[in-house]
């Protein structure tokens, strides 16, 4: 990211303080604020929505912040436990990052759960993955 060739500060109006480069990223501001957060030293970012969260995890492979990854994954395990649809969404977020240990932990634990869940397959999230539509029917 860093070796981006710069434009000139001639060739555009300049965005920056005090002629500090400002590079151009595709992720917004809270997908990056509590992904630093999870780098630095301080307390991690909570009552983080798993939208948000899927953004995160992608941001953070993107980027290789590994340890960022990992809490984020361990994050999105801890989702598991509750409510079948956010099993459902997790699973989706994990196919949707080709991370298999997260999406096969959500789908284990959906699989257990009630049975007349098991039809909520439309849960927030299967829009982005078509591998998570194609197993849902074997949920």
């Amino acid at each position: 990211m860093l070796s981006i060739p710069q434009s000139s500060t001639h060739d555009e109006p300049s965005e920056s303080n005090d002629e500090l480069p400002i590079i151009q990223m595709s992720e917004n501001s809270s997908t990056i604020d509590p992904l630093l957060r999870y780098c630095y030293p301080i307390h991690d970012p909570s009552n983080l929505s798993l939208e948000c969260l899927g953004h995160i995890l992608g941001a953070s492979i993107k980027y290789d912040f590994v340890e960022a990854k990992s809490l984020v994954l361990n994050t999105l395990r801890s989702h598991v436990e509750g409510l079948s649809q956010q099993t459902l969404h997790v699973f989706a977020i994990g196919c949707h990052h080709n991370a298999e240990d997260l999406a096969s932990h959500a789908a284990f634990a959906y699989k257990n759960s009630r049975p007349l869940d098991r039809w909520l397959h439309k849960a927030a999230g299967f829009e982005e993955s078509t591998a998570a539509l194609c197993y849902a029917p074997s949920m």
